[in-house]
């Protein structure tokens, strides 16, 4: 979703039904300002050195005399990396489809991943292995809750157009 431009974001939610789009609203507390300040640091810092190394006299010579054979390593190292990638992906043996498996499960940066590791920081006890249970829990009372027409409940817990009974 962070990567889709303005129009595409608007063509997509134009695809969500009228009374989907109110019925879960979630809300950034603001934890995560000073993780992004502390990473901002980070980043600074990093384009500021990169700056001043690729600016020195030295990096020009060097890139000057083996720019050609730096851009060929570089073009060899994607097309092995691609071609690895392939039969890792295309691999029959468990070991490898268990550790591929569990490698892209560590690296991946999904709204999911993100939605847990906010959780954690929230509560740090946090497990998502038992969250159905407390999902399942909270859905009851609120089902039960929405049949017995409890509308105080209802829009407690919900916006828009959810709230309508």
């Amino acid at each position: 979703m962070e990567e889709l431009t303005p129009e595409e974001l608007e063509a997509y939610m134009e695809t969500i039904p009228e009374w989907k789009r109110g019925a879960l609203v979630v809300q950034d507390n603001g934890d995560n300002v000073e993780e992004e300040e502390y990473q901002s640091v980070f980043k600074r810092a990093r384009t500021k050195i990169a700056s001043k190394v690729k600016n020195s006299s030295f990096a020009k010579d060097l890139y000057e005399k083996e720019g050609e054979r730096i851009e060929a390593v570089r073009k060899e190292y994607r097309d092995f990396k691609d071609s690895a990638r392939e039969q890792i992906d295309a691999s029959h043996q468990p070991l490898v489809r268990g550790t591929a498996m569990a490698y892209d499960k560590i690296r991946s940066d999904t709204s999911q991943a993100k939605a847990v590791s906010a959780m954690k920081r929230y509560d740090p006890e946090f497990d998502f292995l038992s969250m159905h249970y407390e999902v399942e829990e909270v859905f009851r009372e609120f089902y039960c809750n929405y049949l017995d027409g409890n509308k105080e409940y209802v829009k407690y817990l919900t916006t828009g157009e959810a709230t309508i009974m």
